[in-house]
């Protein structure tokens, strides 16, 4: 079922050098709205897989939300 794909995007998500921006928000536990809106507000670092597709390095990307939460 669907919570079977959740919990896999998860523990992928937890492994994988590069996440998608789905896997990226089951990471945060955020929607991919939400997501989008962090990755805008924060300029969070992120890289484009051809004109659409955003990746993000996870450990760069927890690195930058632990700074962000120590401001």
């Amino acid at each position: 079922g669907l919570g079977d794909v959740y919990k896999r995007q998860v523990q992928q998500a937890s492994v994988l050098p590069i996440i998608t921006e789905e896997q990226a928000a089951c990471l945060l536990q955020v929607s991919i709205p939400q997501m989008i809106r962090l990755r805008i507000k924060h300029n969070l670092p992120h890289f484009r897989v051809g004109t659409r597709l955003i990746r993000y390095d996870r450990e760069k990307l927890m690195e930058t939300l632990q700074n962000l939460n120590m401001q």
